[in-house]
């Protein structure tokens, strides 16, 4: 497990203005980068748009069974974090550790 720190806000007119009222999903992508799973993460945002959110990643193993044929297969899942907020773009960031140095810029509306 590990804290994904930073900062989240939106440029405008060349001036950064954090966001506060941000949405967060945690979203696990298999080996193929397909989504395989996505989950809202509570998180409370500083009014300077900084958060920290822990995060884990895990080795899976899974069967799924269809037309009586079985498939199994096994993967390091890898972990992104999706950022949502009114007017705004969504912006998918892949969690590493160390968390990035820069603040998350958004691209909203006027």
């Amino acid at each position: 497990m590990w804290v994904f720190k930073g900062i989240v806000g939106r440029d405008k007119a060349g001036a950064f203005l954090p966001l506060s009222e941000v949405r967060i999903l945690r979203e696990c992508v298999d080996d193929t980068a397909h989504l395989v799973r996505s989950c809202p993460v509570k998180v409370k945002f500083a009014r300077d748009g900084a958060f920290s959110v822990s995060l884990w990643r895990k080795r899976v193993d899974e069967s799924t069974c269809r037309d009586d044929v079985l498939t199994t297969r096994s993967y390091e899942e890898r972990v992104q974090l999706r950022f949502q907020a009114v007017g705004c773009q969504d912006l998918l960031v892949l969690a590493t550790s160390p968390s990035p140095s820069k603040p998350l810029v958004m691209k909203c509306g006027p």
